[in-house]
C-alpha cells in the first residue's frame, strides 16, 4: 500500500518520494520480503510503473463505510464543541449508544476521544440510555446515538431547535429518496446505484425515527 501511495505522489515530490521510496524498498528486501510489489522492486521509483488501477476487493465497502461512520461521529462532536464554545482543551463527557456498530465503535474509542476531545475515563458505551439526564446533548448519526452532558451550556429552546431541523432535514432527504426510488430512475439506473440510494434511505429513516423519539414525538 504504501509502495502505491508513493508512486502516485512522486510526480508532485520527487524527491521526498524517491528518498521514501528508496528507505521502503531496503528494508522491505532485507526484513519484509513478502511486502515486495508484484514484479518485483524497479532500480528506482523515477522508472517504477504507474500503479494498475484496481476494483474494491470483498469487505472494502463496508470497511470504507464504517471509516465514514467514525468521522462522521468525531465531526458532530466536534461541531457541537464549536457551537457551544467549549475550550478545545476542554475534554467532555459521552454516553455512547452504537447499536449494530458496537465492534466499529470501540476499535476507534482512542481515535473518537482523541480527535472529537471526549475524555476516555468518562466515555460510557451502552446498548441503552435508560433515564436521560437533564441538560444533555443528543446526536444521531444512525446507527449510532451520542449523548452529551453539558450542564450549564444548553440552552433547551436552541436543542429543540437544532434536533427539530435535523429532523425536518431527515424526512425532506426521505422524501426526496422515495420519489427517486418510484420514479424511471430505479428501472434504469445501475442495480448497484440503486442499491445505494436505498442503503441512503434506510439510513435517513432509522435518523428520523432517533431524532422523533427524543423530541417526545413517537
Amino acid at each position: 500500500m504504501l509502495d502505491t501511495v508513493l508512486r502516485l505522489l512522486h510526480p508532485f515530490t520527487p524527491f521526498v518520494t524517491e528518498a521514501l521510496w528508496g528507505h521502503l524498498k531496503e528494508n522491505c528486501q532485507n526484513d519484509f520480503k513478502d511486502f515486495a510489489p508484484q514484479g518485483g522492486w524497479e532500480e528506482a521509483l523515477i522508472v517504477a510503473r504507474w500503479p494498475d488501477e484496481s476494483s474494491l476487493e470483498g469487505g472494502d465497502e463496508e470497511k470504507i463505510a464504517d471509516f465514514n461512520l467514525i468521522q462522521d461521529i468525531i465531526r458532530a462532536i466536534r461541531n457541537i464543541r464549536s457551537e457551544y464554545k467549549v475550550e478545545p482543551n476542554k475534554k467532555i463527557a459521552a454516553i455512547v449508544l452504537p447499536g449494530d456498530k458496537k465492534d466499529v465503535v470501540t476499535g476507534q474509542l482512542k481515535a473518537i476521544c482523541s480527535l472529537a476531545g471526549i475524555d476516555s475515563a468518562k466515555l460510557e458505551i451502552k446498548s441503552t440510555l435508560g433515564q436521560q439526564a437533564e441538560e444533555m446533548i443528543s446526536l444521531v448519526v444512525a446507527p449510532v446515538e451520542i449523548y452529551l452532558p453539558m450542564a450549564g451550556l444548553i440552552n433547551k429552546e436552541a436543542e429543540l431547535e437544532r434536533l427539530t431541523k435535523e429532523l425536518e432535514e431527515a424526512e425532506s432527504q426521505i422524501t426526496r429518496l422515495q420519489k427517486l426510488l418510484q420514479s424511471p430512475f430505479a428501472k434504469k439506473a445501475p442495480a448497484e446505484v440503486v442499491a445505494k440510494e436505498r442503503e441512503k434511505l434506510d439510513v435517513y429513516e432509522e435518523t428520523a425515527s432517533k431524532l422523533r423519539i427524543q423530541l417526545g414525538k413517537d
